[in-house]
């Protein structure tokens, strides 16, 4: 490092670049070739008259209320912010950056997981928040996919601008165009429980995918990472879904009290598991149950078909006892009215959130769970363990499937405490809740999340529900036929 004033900080990088920096601006170059130039301070903050302190390898710029730091990590530059106020509306960064790249990758569904010309005026949006867009039913349960985009430097390779970490954001924008780059977080609470905003750039890489791979390494270093342990080997079992399968068919009905034209009753399922096991030859295999198997969102009392909890039970652990496991559907955020314990308790819903999902009774009527209230977490934690207990007076179940992760919109609803965390911080910390008190309960039970989780990595921590499999084994509507051997992409332990 070379040091020229207490305000300048001139680093030397791998393959070439180098990093030049102020407390105006950052520039990278390789060579004698400026590629980056960008705005240290965010467009809200004043930080005209910052007081500079220099570390080895890192540049520190107070201004009031804000720091923003230039350092080095994990071979890459990273830019970090961080404030003591409550709520940024919008934190736009980088406002008036400049990006020498011919085009741009961004990795957002719904047609934003793609290459961009740079002469293509492109603002992406990266949502905490689930929409449902159009009808498009992936948007029930799909989930953001990571903070991250890879810029094209032509003889340089590939840059990454990763933002790992679950930051208490709703939403974050990149913008691009013939050079001109900004970056935009939306309903941004700078908490230190998520720590700082961090930026990375790190350049020279070979492909775009490489910036995935960059930022799955990072966010692996901040320590939201499980890593893949040893686990029971029926956790990859095939799977197929009795109710999704009649539902295409035509064959449920709400409410389900006649016996006769439903298929929600225990002998109907046997009968079903013997026809998979007839068609495909199989005589160990998952079977799960979705929402309809019971008679509310968020209460998950068996229909009476299935003679409750004692009846539904007893059917599992038969099945069991003959290769054949379980998976059970939960819907975090989904509740239903009726409930008894909820409708007394109204300070424990969203206001301002609605929620839309397949109706399971003819009465349903949805609201959205406030998990930052700590009596809501507590109910939910208490479903889980219904769930998955081998405790009496529970279902045991072999497979927790969590959707429907509808993060509620905090800028659109009111919470009860959002500083417990909102967006991807909520996120993080909803899964992470369901997942320990469902290993408390049962160890070696199997929790997946269907999509991505939105905070950290290019991997799911768990498959989604299943394989969709090759479009001639399904039925036509996306869901695997029954003789489509599902097997998952990947477990978490």
């Amino acid at each position: 490092m070379q040091q020229d004033t207490l305000e300048r900080l001139e680093l030397s990088l791998e393959n070439g670049f180098r990093l030049h920096g102020d407390r105006q601006a950052l520039t990278i170059q390789h060579g004698r070739q400026p590629l980056i130039r960008l705005p240290i301070w965010p467009r809200e903050v004043d930080g005209k008259n910052a007081e500079p302190r220099l570390e080895p390898n890192k540049l520190d710029l107070r201004s009031g209320r804000e720091c923003v730091s230039l350092t080095i990590e994990h071979d890459a530059i990273c830019w970090q912010f961080e404030s003591s106020r409550e709520v940024f509306d919008t934190l736009a960064c980088f406002v008036g950056g400049w990006i020498d790249a011919r085009q741009w990758h961004t990795f957002v569904f719904n047609g934003h997981d793609r290459v961009w010309d740079a002469s293509e005026a492109a603002a992406v949006q990266i949502k905490s928040c689930n929409e449902v867009i159009g009808e498009v039913r992936g948007n029930w349960f799909g989930n953001v996919p990571p903070r991250v985009a890879a810029f094209d430097l032509g003889e340089a390779g590939w840059m990454a601008v990763s933002i790992p970490a679950a930051l208490s954001v709703a939403e974050t924008t990149f913008r691009f165009h013939n050079g001109a780059f900004g970056l935009e977080l939306h309903g941004y609470r700078p908490t230190a429980e998520a720590g700082p905003l961090r930026v990375y750039l790190r350049p020279g890489l070979a492909s775009p995918e490489d910036a995935l791979e960059f930022h799955s390494q990072v966010t692996r270093a901040l320590g939201y990472w499980r890593d893949r342990a040893n686990h029971p080997a029926w956790w990859a079992l095939p799977r197929w879904g009795m109710y999704d399968e009649n539902c295409h068919a035509g064959q449920t009905s709400l409410d389900a009290p006649d016996a006769q034209r439903s298929p929600l009753t225990a002998q109907r399922v046997r009968d079903w598991v013997e026809q998979v096991r007839h068609v495909t030859g199989l005589e160990e295999f998952f079977v799960f149950f979705d929402q309809g198997y019971f008679r509310r969102y968020g209460e998950y009392t068996p229909v009476d078909s299935l003679e409750g909890v004692e009846g539904f039970r007893r059917l599992i652990d038969t099945m069991r006892q003959r290769g054949v496991r379980t998976g059970l559907y939960c819907h975090p955020f989904h509740v239903d009215l009726g409930i008894p314990q909820v409708a007394a308790h109204p300070e424990w819903l969203v206001r301002g959130h609605e929620l839309s999902a397949p109706p399971v009774s003819s009465d349903m009527r949805l609201a959205s769970l406030d998990w930052t209230h700590p009596e809501a977490r507590r109910y939910m934690q208490e479903v889980v363990r219904r769930l998955v207990s081998p405790e009496p007076g529970c279902l045991n179940a072999d497979w927790l499937m969590v959707n429907n992760n509808h993060v509620p919109d905090p800028r659109a609803c009111r919470l009860h405490d959002p500083s417990w965390g909102v967006g991807d911080r909520m996120a993080y910390l909803v899964r992470k809740s369901i997942y320990e008190t469902a290993k408390r309960h049962k160890p070696d039970v199997l929790v997946s999340f269907i999509g991505c989780d939105p905070f950290c990595r290019r991997r799911p921590t768990c498959s989604g529900s299943m394989s969709r499999g090759a479009k001639a084994a399904t039925t036509g509507t996306g869901w695997p036929a029954p003789s489509a051997v599902a097997c998952p992409a990947r477990c978490w332990r």
